[in-house]
């Protein structure tokens, strides 16, 4: 709560400033802020101008029209939709829920997948990448020597190969190679460029493998069950890219049948695990060597089979938790790099080991044998060209069907016109800028963007209490108990 004193002057504050300038607008206060809220309080939100009109397709009569005009400096505020928190906190809040509904709906049902899919047999596996050279590291638990061995040995650069500091988690060493020279960052970058490929070689392989150890060909095998996957990618402290992934087994219609009862979860570890083993991506170039290396997953393979609904709950869980660490930090910077970034990556926060990986993924871009990687494109990724959700088509819903329900829902709460009338709707729009116009639209946008966050974590602290009250004393759960409440 504020305390009021009489020598503080409230005008300089540029928050109370904003407010004024606001309220002395023609538009007013009330209206800004509902048209910040409606571009759901982005933080740097696109301004378009233009207007929209609808028609009925059958008698030509215009129903509805809609102008910028109309709104607070006569434009329209459109949200940005970057999936990065550190680019636009809200926008990246509502890709990481529509994430969170699509990878949950693929185990427990909802969101348009019948609910039949939940305690169906899945695996859950941790996929990581090779090693490219000795790193620091932490351990898991109490703090351990990060590397313990012989003091004496030491690489062909004359650097130790022990290291006996207990690392700390946020130590700028964790991740950073023993000797720079040893470590291989052009083999480094150029796997994380070739991950996505070699995961989709993966998932061919999968029923593959899977056929092979049932003793029936991929044809039979694809007329009695579908293997469908989603996969969360996260990048370790060294920065290379690994894997969370879902194999789920269904019958051959699809997500409503069930697969054929020969089918264990032991069969599909096992298949994932061969399959794992088995797949590789060539190099496009040699690398200094007379054969190209190829690209391979590491030694490293965690593989856990789901055969009910809590463990399809915990496994959901579980992936939502590494898809906040993937819209929080994709690589390590959130936009591409440009040709006068290269000089200044540690003025940005970069530690030195991250640098190496960004210069290193420049000068490997500008190789035409490698043009088609776009390395300089994805430096600020360390040549990773995935994003840090992906999906088999038929796993559950898409992000287009829950972006589209939002709008539909939007839409019925303010009395548009249904969207499922034959209608003809002519839109002319024209980009005016990006980002609010003045320093305090921004500040109000940030603080009401806060106040959400808090309203929104307000009522499902009010929930829980009350479905656990419910719980204890042993009513129904249903949405009549609130009037009893």
């Amino acid at each position: 709560m504020l305390v009021m004193d009489d020598d503080y002057d409230w005008v300089d504050r540029e928050d109370v400033r904003a407010l004024i300038d606001r309220l002395k607008s023609p538009a007013g206060l009330e209206a800004f802020e509902r048209q910040v809220h409606n571009a759901n309080n982005c933080a740097r939100p696109v301004r378009l101008a233009g207007e929209v009109k609808t028609y009925d397709a059958e008698t030509g009569e215009r129903l509805s029209a809609f102008s910028s005009t109309d709104l607070p400096d006569g434009v329209l505020l459109k949200a940005c939709g970057n999936r990065r928190a550190t680019r636009c906190k809200p926008c990246s809040t509502v890709y990481r829920e529509d994430a969170r509904h699509l990878v949950s709906a693929g185990l427990v049902g909802g969101k348009g997948v019948p609910e039949s899919v939940a305690g169906r047999l899945c695996v859950f596996t941790t996929i990581t990448g090779p090693s490219f050279g000795a790193v620091h590291s932490v351990g898991k638990g109490a703090p351990r020597a990060c590397r313990p061995g012989p003091p004496q040995h030491r690489c062909p650069h004359g650097r130790p190969l022990a290291c006996f500091v207990r690392h700390e988690k946020g130590d700028p060493l964790v991740g950073a190679a023993l000797c720079e020279e040893c470590y291989r960052y052009s083999e480094h970058i150029i796997w994380n460029a070739l991950a996505s490929e070699l995961w989709r070689r993966t998932t061919i392989y999968l029923s593959r493998s899977l056929a092979k150890l049932a003793g029936v060909t991929k044809a039979e095998l694809d007329k009695v069950a579908k293997i469908e996957t989603v996969r969360v990618s996260e990048f370790q402290e060294r920065g290379v890219v690994h894997f969370h992934a879902i194999v789920r087994a269904d019958g051959a219609e699809g997500q409503g049948s069930t697969p054929p009862e020969w089918l264990s979860g032991e069969l599909l570890g096992l298949a994932v695990r061969q399959a794992v083993r088995a797949v590789s991506v060539p190099f496009p170039v040699k690398l200094g060597g007379r054969i190209a290396p190829l690209a391979r997953w590491g030694e490293m393979l965690d593989i856990s089979v789901i055969s009910d609904s809590e463990g399809s709950r915990r496994a959901s869980r579980y992936a939502t938790k590494y898809l906040v660490k993937g819209t929080d930090s994709g690589g390590v910077l959130d936009r591409p790099v440009r040709y006068g970034d290269i000089e200044m990556l540690a003025d940005r926060g970069l530690s030195a080991h991250q640098c190496r990986l960004v210069e290193t993924a420049w000068r490997l871009g500008g190789r035409p044998e490698l043009a088609t990687l776009r390395l300089r494109h994805w430096a600020h990724q360390l040549g990773y060209r995935g994003f840090c959700l992906g999906r088999s088509r038929g796993y559950s819903t898409t992000l287009g069907a829950l972006r589209r329900a939002r709008v539909t829902h939007a839409s019925s709460k303010c009395g548009a016109v249904n969207a499922d009338a034959p209608v003809i709707r002519r839109a002319e729009w024209q980009w005016s800028g990006t980002g609010y116009l003045t320093r305090g639209d921004g500040i109000l946008a940030r603080q009401w963007a806060e106040q959400a966050v808090e309203n929104r974590l307000a009522y499902w602290m009010d929930h829980d209490e009350h479905m656990a009250e419910m719980e204890r004393l042993g009513w129904p759960d249903d949405n009549d108990c609130w009037a009893i409440a």
